[in-house]
């Protein structure tokens, strides 16, 4: 008997702990909520969608719901590209490239992360070529190439001073 309640005791720990890794995150929840209301489900797929959708996508590579964050990711990508909102286009790819960089796929990040580069690139959208280009460091860093690496880091610390983006700039 003291066998029967250990295990349910232990079960009931490990489906605790389950549930606990998403939910303690407020930000996460109140995000996700919104997707539940009738006047999202109504919405016509536009940019305030994908904006969210990728705020839901960074939350979850927060709290390490790498599967979560690329399902929320890719729809955000598949709408910012059917309406050609750039900025949202590439949120979602650096989200998609975060994913993968936190899971040590590297090739896999650095490809994401040059799409984003390229179309940033092609839409002069300097605060997103700057991005791209940190990220671009950071994965060329882990996989120990270092000049790559320091060559982007110097490009993006370039552009983020000419915009003025602190942020990005302190990063690179």
């Amino acid at each position: 008997m003291k066998n029967i309640k250990y295990i349910i005791l232990v079960l009931t720990c490990i489906v605790m702990q389950i549930n606990h890794s998403y939910a303690q995150n407020p930000k996460l929840d109140s995000l996700l909520l919104i997707t539940t209301t009738d006047t999202y489900q109504k919405a016509k797929k536009d940019t305030t969608r994908v904006n969210l959708l990728n705020a839901i996508a960074l939350e979850y590579i927060y709290a390490n719901g790498y599967d979560k964050s690329l399902e929320f990711a890719n729809q955000a990508l598949e709408i910012a590209d059917r309406i050609h909102f750039v900025a949202g286009s590439v949120k979602a790819q650096n989200n998609i490239g975060s994913v993968y960089y936190n899971k040590g796929e590297y090739d896999l990040a650095l490809s994401y992360h040059k799409k984003e580069l390229l179309e940033s690139e092609q839409n002069n959208f300097k605060q997103g070529i700057a991005i791209s280009l940190n990220m671009i460091g950071i994965a060329y860093h882990n996989k120990a190439e270092f000049d790559k690496a320091t060559e982007h880091y110097f490009r993006s610390l370039k552009i983020s001073e000419q915009i003025g983006d602190a942020r990005t700039s302190a990063s690179s």
